[in-house]
């Protein structure tokens, strides 16, 4: 059961940070000056020398000395999510600056031991998920869902890649924009491209970096990336890795997020990665069921369960049906096995789509298929059926019964299926009258 805590103190100024300004004009090295308690327990458990060069905390150090803006976020630590504020305090010189650093385990909703995020936050996510749910329309409701992220964080773009790892390639699933920016199409992003990403969130659920920092964590594993991002004019990005179970299968990315919101993006991710990765997965993974019941896997054509489907939005128009049943499959399968057969089936199927568009044929049995042509004329079913005949003539290893019947949606759909089956039997009969050393047993 998900126990929900509220966890509220009083926020205490913990520490004291001197912060220079390197030649180039970025962060350079952060010390301590003062700390309390509080303070001195964190960096325990992170060891100070790492949180020092978190980009996320520099940033918040940086811009408070030496732009005279308070910075606030959201961090993750060992010891829990802490709301950390940075407040500017008077410079010593253009170059050393100084920031207090308040800390405090704000308002949060601790939803397991590995998770806690803000209620502002929660309450986004439930928004989302309640989007999520009551569109009919998955891919237009998860749209939503990154429209949702944009304005959380004033974010620019937000975007979904899923990756197949059986073809290697990657889809750009969904994507938003806000009012003021426009997508980015980059032709470098190609799967081998993307699967470097699991390199630097191996064990995250977010990874943030900025254009600021010099993109100091995407740059230890995808150099030729932040060069990319660079030429773009990239100036934030935050990488949402997404799992079922230890799989990866895609990310979500966000970019030039508002740097001062970048808790909330940490948020967001964390919560991200296991919803939204979720839902998508179990969606993805019901469209790949549905797949499966109406596709033969032998194949790969459609099944009879798919035909019964496809039927009943054929009646009422012009339709043509060719019926069809392999030859001499029985003898392949006695004579040199099942194996044999299968690649018999295999090779006919590919015969079919030669002349037939894949979506139009059927394996409605062992050695059965059936061509359904909805809404096609009398004159271009004639000249494809005579197309594909002519190509049986020269085809050595697949030869075919085949029936047909046209209708200009006068005749009903079983009247036509019986019209074909006779005529299908009738050249099957003429074929081992011809052949019978190949006759049926």
């Amino acid at each position: 059961m998900v126990q929900v805590k509220f966890i509220e103190q009083i926020m205490v100024p913990c520490a004291n940070m001197s912060v220079q300004k390197s030649e180039d004009g970025i962060c350079g090295e952060i010390r301590v000056k003062d700390q309390n308690r509080l303070f001195q327990n964190v960096s325990d458990t992170i060891d100070l020398d790492v949180l020092l060069i978190i980009p996320e905390f520099r940033e918040l150090c940086y811009r408070a000395a030496f732009s005279g803006v308070s910075g606030h976020s959201f961090m993750e630590f060992p010891s829990g999510l802490m709301e950390v504020q940075a407040v500017p305090m008077q410079a010593d010189s253009d170059r050393l600056g100084s920031c207090l650093i308040f800390m405090q385990y704000g308002k949060t909703i601790a939803v397991d031991r590995d998770m806690a995020v803000t209620t502002s936050t929660a309450e986004a996510v439930i928004k989302a998920s309640l989007a999520l749910m009551e569109d009919d329309d998955f891919a237009h409701g998860v749209q939503q869902v990154l429209r949702g992220i944009i304005e959380s964080c004033g974010a620019v773009v937000s975007r979904i890649f899923l990756l197949d790892h059986k073809i290697k390639n990657v889809l750009m699933y969904s994507s938003a924009v806000s009012k003021t920016g426009t997508h980015r199409q980059n032709d470098a992003l190609t799967y081998d491209f993307i699967r470097k990403w699991e390199k630097c969130t191996v064990g995250k659920r977010v990874v943030i970096d900025t254009r600021e920092w010099g993109f100091s964590t995407l740059s230890q594993t995808n150099p030729e990336w932040v060069e990319d991002l660079l030429k773009f004019g990239v100036q934030a990005i935050a990488l949402i890795p997404l799992r079922h179970g230890k799989e990866l299968y895609g990310f979500v990315d966000i970019l030039d997020f508002n740097p001062q919101k970048a808790g909330v993006v940490r948020e967001l991710g964390g919560l991200i990665s296991t919803y939204l990765g979720t839902e998508i997965s179990n969606h993805l993974l019901l469209d790949r069921l549905e797949e499966m019941s109406t596709t033969d896997a032998l194949t790969g054509l459609k099944n009879r369960a798919a035909m019964l489907q496809t039927m009943p939005r054929i009646e009422g128009a012009a339709f043509g049906i060719v019926n069809l049943d392999l030859n001499g499959l029985k003898t392949v399968n006695d004579n040199q096995g099942h194996d044999a057969g299968d690649r018999l089936l295999i090779q006919a199927a590919e015969a079919l789509r030669k002349v037939y568009y894949a979506g139009d044929i059927y394996r409605t049995g062992g050695d059965e298929f059936i061509v359904l042509l909805p809404g096609i004329s009398e004159e271009t079913f004639n000249r494809k059926l005579a197309r594909f005949l002519d190509a049986m003539e020269k085809n050595q290893d697949v030869q075919f019964a085949v029936g047909t019947c046209w209708s200009d949606g006068s005749t009903d759909l079983a009247t036509a299926f019986r019209k074909a089956d006779d005529a299908m039997y009738a050249d099957k009969k003429q074929y081992y009258h011809t052949h019978p050393e190949l006759r049926q047993r």
